[in-house]
């Protein structure tokens, strides 16, 4: 229990200051949540926020499920601070994925898109261009690439496209991806960590959400949802 409070005393206390991060000119970081609508973006956010700061739960960001209509339930780009300098952005999710929609997806991830504004899949360029750059947009902050997938979903239909958006993330943003397989004990985790680790992502975390009709609390959740 006392390791689980330095985990959380630790997430609490991050500043930039004690790494090269500042150095660099950042002064936040964004943890970038995105991947395929209905996967667990939303209830992955409220699970960490539970995990951190403790109380009661709440389901702020909007849960749903996988077979709910396309663009689930996220329709802004919601922020959610989480410490001083850690922000954790809910990004909406993607369906179909067309031409017009990956555009958006990459704006998003890109932080090229405003904070806490609906996200519109736009299919006129006009009109998107005058969006993005129009926006007030933060070039000090450092995005760090959260890509939720949730184990009870097959992976081989989506292969290619999402070994493209993680490709492109890591250019987007510098880093690799953070895998987090939400429903690990729904789905064949061990299979989905294998495929990741093909596409070359190295930090793959099994998770299971807490939820509305889920939320009683344990150390051994807590401690997966703060090391990451």
């Amino acid at each position: 229990m006392e390791k689980l409070q330095n985990l959380t005393e630790r997430v609490l206390s991050y500043n930039l200051g004690s790494s090269e991060i500042e150095n660099l000119g950042y002064n936040r970081i964004l943890l970038q949540v995105c991947g395929q609508a209905g996967h667990g973006k939303s209830s992955f956010i409220n699970s960490v926020r539970y995990a951190v700061h403790g109380g009661r739960f709440e389901a702020t960001a909007s849960e749903a499920s996988a077979a709910e209509s396309y663009g689930g339930k996220t329709l802004i780009r919601t922020s959610y601070r989480l410490t001083e300098v850690i922000t954790l952005v809910d990004n909406r999710g993607f369906g179909k994925a067309d031409s017009y929609e990956k555009e958006e997806i990459y704006t998003q991830l890109g932080n090229l898109q405003p904070l806490d504004e609906e996200v519109i899949w736009e299919s006129c360029f006009d009109k998107r261009m005058k969006a993005i750059t129009t926006a007030k947009l933060n070039s000090k902050d450092l995005l760090l690439p959260i890509f939720i997938y949730s184990a009870q979903c097959a992976i081989d239909e989506s292969t290619e496209e999402i070994k493209e958006f993680l490709k492109n993330a890591q250019k987007l943003t510098g880093f690799l991806p953070i895998i987090i397989l939400t429903k690990r004990y729904h789905g064949d985790v061990t299979t989905l960590e294998q495929h990741f680790r093909g596409l070359g992502m190295e930090q793959i975390f099994p998770v299971e959400n807490y939820t509305s009709e889920d939320h009683i609390k344990t150390p051994k959740k807590d401690k997966i949802f703060l090391s990451p």
